[in-house]
C-alpha cells in the first residue's frame, strides 16, 4: 500500500524533491559545518536556498585588499554544485573604526558580488539589525543603516546587477519605521519567530503584532518590495518534540507561501551538536549526526507538492458539513496554488492557532470548495506522516471549475489536496 501511495504522489506532485526556490535553510558553514556531507542533504530536502554568514573581516584583512578564504570559497563552490542558491549575511569588520563603514562595506560587497557571480544570489545587509547593528551604531542607528543599505545597493547593482541586495532585518514597529525611511533594496528582511517555542506557527513576536497574517499585512502596507523571511523555527528541546517541530514547519511554510512570501528560511538545516543542553543548538531539520528528523521529511513532501505552484490569492471556501456545528471559522486556513507548468491545482487546509503538540485534536467536518482548472487525478497528502488517500474516498462534486469535497475532516494537522 505504501508503495502505491508513493507512486501516486510522485505522479501528481510537480517532481520528486525538486528545488523549491521560495524555501531555504539557515546554515553555519562559516562556523565549521562540513559542506561535503551536509550540502547534499540540504539539496535532497528539496529547498532551493541556504543562508549563511559572510565574514567580511576574514575577506579583508588589510584595507582595500580582498580575498575569500579557502574555507568559505569551498562551501560556496559546493553549494553551487548542489544546485543551491546562497544568501550571504554581511557581518561587521572591526578593521574599521566604524565596523559598518558605508564606503568600505559598499566597496567590499561590490567586489564580492562581482568575484563570486552566480555563486551568491543575494547579499543581506546585517542580521537582526535592531540588535548588533543598533548596539554598534547608536545613537541614530536607523538613519545610519539606511545610508549603509542604500550605498551597498547602488554599489552592488553597478558591479553585478543580477545579485540581489536585501535588508532592514529589524522587528515590529522598528522594521516598519525603517521601511518609511526611503530604503533601496531588492527585498526586505525580518525574522518571524514565535514569542515562545510552544506558541503556534500562526503567531509572531513582532510587537505590536502577535499574529503572523496581521504582521505580513502590515508589511504589505508599508512596502511593495518582496518579503524575505530570513530565519524562524522552533528547536527540538525539552518538551518540544520532533512532531511539534514538523507541525510548526509545515503550517508556517504553507501559510508563508499561501500569502505570497518571496523567500522563507527555516532555522536550521542541522543541529549544532548531539548534546541536548541548549535550545539554540537544536533547531535543525537534521540531527548533528545528519540523521533526518521528522521535519526533514515534511520538507521533502512540501517541496514536492508546491514547486511551481503559485498562490492564487483566492482561498478555500468552507461551510459546516457534519457533526461539529461550531466550525472554527476564525482559525480556518485554506490556501490555493496553481501550477500552470505541470497543470496542477494544490490546496492546503488546516485549523490554525492550535498547539503543535495535539496529535488527536478536534476534527471539524467541513464542506470545502475551491477553483480547479486542472483535474484528472487527485490525492490528499498528509505532509506530517506522508500518508495519502484518494479524493474519491470522500463524496465530492465538480461544477463550472469549482471542486467541492463534503464532510472533509479539518484539524490542526494540515492536509494538502493535489489535483492534476
Amino acid at each position: 500500500m505504501k508503495l502505491i501511495q508513493a507512486l501516486l504522489l510522485c505522479s501528481i506532485a510537480s517532481s520528486a524533491y525538486a528545488a523549491e526556490d521560495r524555501i531555504g535553510f539557515a546554515t553555519h558553514f562559516e562556523r565549521g559545518w562540513n559542506p561535503d556531507s551536509v550540502m547534499p542533504m540540504i539539496a535532497d530536502s528539496g529547498v532551493g536556498w541556504i543562508r549563511d554568514e559572510c565574514s567580511w573581516g576574514k575577506c579583508e584583512l588589510s584595507k582595500g585588499v580582498y580575498q575569500v578564504p579557502a574555507v568559505q570559497q569551498h562551501w560556496l563552490d559546493v553549494a553551487q554544485a548542489n544546485g543551491l542558491k546562497v544568501v550571504v549575511v554581511l557581518n561587521p569588520n572591526y578593521l574599521y573604526a566604524d565596523p559598518y563603514d558605508p564606503v568600505a562595506a559598499s566597496n567590499f560587497c561590490a567586489w564580492l558580488a562581482k568575484t563570486e557571480g552566480s555563486k551568491i544570489g543575494a547579499i543581506e545587509v546585517g542580521n537582526e539589525n535592531n540588535n548588533l547593528y543598533a548596539s554598534l551604531e547608536d545613537p541614530g542607528w536607523k538613519a545610519k543603516y539606511v545610508v549603509l543599505l542604500n550605498s551597498i545597493y547602488a554599489a552592488v547593482k553597478a558591479s553585478s546587477p543580477s545579485t540581489s541586495v536585501i535588508g532592514t532585518g529589524s522587528q515590529g514597529g522598528s522594521e516598519l519605521s525603517l521601511l518609511a525611511m526611503g530604503i533601496q533594496a531588492d527585498g526586505v528582511t525580518y525574522s518571524p519567530y514565535p514569542a515562545g517555542n510552544a506558541n503556534p506557527p500562526e503567531t509572531v513576536n513582532q510587537p505590536p503584532y502577535t499574529q503572523y497574517v496581521s504582521w505580513v499585512q502590515a508589511l504589505r502596507v508599508a512596502t511593495t518590495l518582496p518579503l524575505w523571511e530570513t530565519q524562524w523555527g522552533i528547536p527540538t528541546y525539552d518538551a518540544i518534540s520532533e512532531y511539534n517541530q514538523a507541525m510548526f514547519d509545515a503550517r508556517r511554510v504553507l501559510e508563508s507561501l499561501g500569502l505570497g512570501i518571496a523567500h522563507t528560511f527555516i532555522k536550521d538545516a542541522k543541529d549544532e551538536n548531539n548534546v541536548t543542553t541548549s535550545p539554540t543548538s537544536m533547531y535543525g531539520a537534521l540531527r548533528a549526526s545528519l540523521d533526518p528528523k521528522q521535519s526533514y521529511f515534511v520538507m521533502q513532501r512540501l517541496t514536492g507538492a508546491l514547486t511551481d505552484a503559485e498562490a492564487t490569492g483566492t482561498g478555500v471556501q468552507v461551510n459546516p458539513g457534519g457533526s461539529v456545528a461550531n466550525f472554527d471559522y476564525a482559525n480556518f486556513r485554506g490556501y490555493v496554488f496553481q501550477d500552470t507548468v505541470n497543470h496542477r491545482t494544490v490546496a492546503a487546509v488546516w485549523i490554525g492557532n492550535a498547539p503543535t503538540d495535539v496529535v488527536n485534536d478536534v476534527s471539524y467536518l467541513g464542506q470545502i470548495t475551491f477553483n480547479v482548472p486542472f483535474h484528472q487525478n487527485s490525492i490528499i497528502l498528509d505532509p506530517i506522516t506522508g500518508e495519502t488517500v484518494r479524493v474519491s474516498s470522500y463524496k465530492y462534486s465538480e461544477t463550472a471549475g469549482q471542486f467541492t469535497i463534503y464532510n472533509f475532516p479539518v484539524t490542526s494537522s494540515p492536509k494538502i489536496i493535489i489535483m492534476k
